[in-house]
């Protein structure tokens, strides 16, 4: 149970930075966190199963940003975006990753004419921009 969503928490979205002074640790986007429960709510729905969403890109302060290689101007920074993946309930009891083919196709059809939407092997990224950007 997520303190934001059903699934989604406010520390899922902080920065895993150590500094003491970092900025992204209490912030969470509302209209980001909600895209993404929608999305976690749809394909539980479609599939007729539970699903979870595991949040692998949180926001980033500058430094961390930095450190993990990011894009000087990432949207992680802006607080505006997160890398996530979501799996569904198998008959048996585990969990299997849902494609993420099937995810970017999803939000690239929700939001035709913005948000930033990015595909990787195992996740997807979202952004809440108001341009279009898709990768």
């Amino acid at each position: 149970m997520g303190d934001l969503t059903k699934n989604l928490s406010v520390y899922e979205f902080a920065c895993e930075c150590s500094l003491s002074g970092c900025n992204g640790k209490r912030v969470a986007h509302m209209p980001l966190v909600l895209a993404i429960q929608e999305c976690v709510d749809h394909f539980a729905a479609k599939y007729e199963t539970r699903a979870r969403v595991n949040i692998t890109g949180p926001n980033r302060c500058a430094e961390h940003n930095k450190a993990v290689g990011g894009a000087p101007h990432s949207t992680h920074v802006d607080y505006i975006a997160a890398d996530h993946n979501i799996e569904l309930k198998q008959a048996d009891g585990s969990y299997k990753l849902l494609d993420p083919k099937e995810q970017y196709d999803y939000y690239d059809k929700k939001y035709p004419n913005s948000h930033g939407i990015g595909i990787y092997s195992n996740r997807v990224h979202l952004d809440t921009r108001m341009a279009r950007a898709r990768w």
